[in-house]
């Protein structure tokens, strides 16, 4: 039988997202992957728990705050990779960042406000 590791996430205000998206620190030495918490199963901003497995895409967040020092998070997509590096062994897990068509990379839920009032 496989045994599954859980990871309960921090929790964040939904108002301040776009759509459910599980937390991720985006503070990694990669210019486009990030590592996440070490667990096959996590929990995203709705508390639903989300089964992770190679190939799945991932909507992420980072809490972050804009020039005013008001909540703006840090939002990026990706694909589920196994950790194949030589790097940071000890996590199972990273997420290959997948450019938004519009944004980029990394965004802002600033923006995604500012495109549903265009």
């Amino acid at each position: 039988m496989v045994q599954f590791i859980k990871k309960e996430l921090p929790k964040c205000d939904t108002s301040l997202l776009d759509k459910p998206r599980i937390w991720v620190d985006f503070n990694t030495p990669f210019l486009d992957i990030l590592i996440l918490p070490n667990a096959d199963i996590i929990t995203n901003s709705n508390g639903e728990e989300i089964y992770l497995e190679v190939g799945k895409i991932l909507s992420v967040f980072d809490f972050d705050v804009d020039e005013n020092n008001q909540p703006d998070n840090l939002l990026a997509n990706g694909m589920l990779i196994l950790n194949k590096t030589n790097h940071y062994t000890n996590f199972k897990w990273l997420l290959k960042i997948v450019p938004h068509p519009i944004f980029g990379k990394y965004y802002w839920v600033s923006d995604t406000k500012q495109l549903k009032n265009v």
